[in-house]
């Protein structure tokens, strides 16, 4: 009745087993896609959720199990160290990576990131554990850990999308108020027909 809806929200794919993105339940802010060619696993996921602005948590990525995200495929098997690295999203709504210090490193458009949180810009694909190509038992495979960096909204635009007009949960109470009272001269709960009355005595 006049209310807006409520904004899209991304689905999860099948396959995502990230504590990550099956913890996102409302609009999603910011996501990791990946690009890589293997089959969806449940430590595969084609979409990981990132934090939202105000979200203080640290979402950690690698191989063991108790990860944020878990992350480990058979194509590319140990490329990945038990802790590879962290994502976080400050105030502002801007997310950074960091590597862990790990062997095989974590790799930002193609280039190892050095060492602190790297900021992250909508469309980066970041590479955990190598480059595109990767060298495993002498041979040459493609990094099954590619994922691209997305989101089109700033904060200003997604907290607008989510809110909008300022609309806030109390202003949305009280337009959700039931009236108890059954009298049509209540101007809380009748105030178009508090209105009329008020305009009909002025002329």
């Amino acid at each position: 009745t006049g209310s807006m809806p409520p904004p899209p929200s991304v689905p999860v794919p099948r396959g995502d087993g990230s504590r990550a993105s099956l913890a996102a339940t409302g609009p999603v802010y910011a996501t990791l896609v990946r690009v890589s060619d293997a089959p969806s696993t449940s430590c595969l996921p084609d979409l990981i959720s990132l934090q939202a602005p105000g979200d203080a948590r640290v979402i950690t990525v690698g191989r063991h199990r108790l990860n944020e995200v878990q992350l480990d495929c058979p194509r590319v098997p140990s490329l990945l160290s038990r802790q590879h690295a962290e994502i976080v999203c400050d105030a502002d709504g801007l997310h950074s990576v960091t590597d862990k210090n790990t062997l095989n490193g974590t790799y930002l458009n193609g280039n190892l990131i050095p060492d602190g949180p790297c900021p992250l810009r909508h469309g980066d694909i970041i590479a955990f554990g190598g480059p595109a190509n990767v060298l495993r038992d002498n041979r040459t495979l493609k990094n099954s850990f590619r994922f691209e960096y997305r989101r089109p909204l700033t904060a200003e635009q997604w907290r607008e999308a989510v809110n909008p007009r300022g609309q806030g949960s109390d202003a949305r109470a009280r337009d959700l108020r039931v009236c108890e009272c059954a009298r049509e001269d209540c101007a809380l709960c009748h105030p178009s027909k508090r209105t009329r009355r008020e305009e009909g005595n002025t002329n």
